[in-house]
């Protein structure tokens, strides 16, 4: 063999080493990169159950507040039906988890895949919505406050009104709503 040949082979075997370096340098910033992912989503769905939880048991609390009479019925409502909303959302964006692993499908296990309709029946949940939606046109906070004394009182008969229709059906949510618990 001649010198140039292996000038050639070394040439050859420096670039295949060049190549096989770089290529273990990409799978290796790919793996890191895969690592950082899975770590940011199981942050994302950390935060999401924590979230989950809170707006729970924020919901238990102004259910009792409620039977307590501490808080009116459509006030009550209103911020049920909305941490009712936040709840659906949360478990109607965990329904197309992905699961990578077997850690995953154990936290699955441990979490449940449960849907809004299994922690608020229909028949609970329905009531809370009805009277959000029966009371929200009337105006809350700083507008309540820019409306006139008459305004004011034909708003309070009305959500009187409201509240009387739906009493007994809130009543009946509210137990079922904390005797999940």
């Amino acid at each position: 063999m001649s010198t140039l040949s292996y000038v050639v082979i070394a040439a050859a075997a420096t670039v295949l080493i060049i190549l096989a370096a770089y290529a273990i340098y990409l799978y290796l910033q790919l793996r890191a990169q895969k690592v950082r992912q899975h770590e940011l989503e199981r942050e994302y769905q950390n935060r999401r159950l924590s979230e989950l939880e809170q707006a729970q048991k924020s919901i238990v609390i102004l259910a009792r507040a409620l039977l307590g009479k501490d808080l009116n019925l459509t006030e009550a409502c209103i911020r049920i039906a909305y941490l009712m909303n936040q709840v659906r959302e949360t478990l109607d964006s965990n329904t197309e988890e992905v699961f990578s692993s077997a850690d995953d499908l154990a936290d699955l296990a441990t979490r449940g895949n449960r849907t809004f309709h299994d922690i608020y029946p229909e028949h609970v949940s329905t009531v809370f919505f009805q009277v959000a939606e029966a009371s929200a046109h009337i105006p809350i906070l700083e507008a309540w406050g820019k409306l006139s004394h008459l305004q004011q009182l034909a708003y309070d008969r009305e959500r009187a009104e409201i509240e009387a229709k739906f009493d007994e059906f809130v009543g009946v949510a509210v137990e079922q709503v904390l005797e999940q618990r």
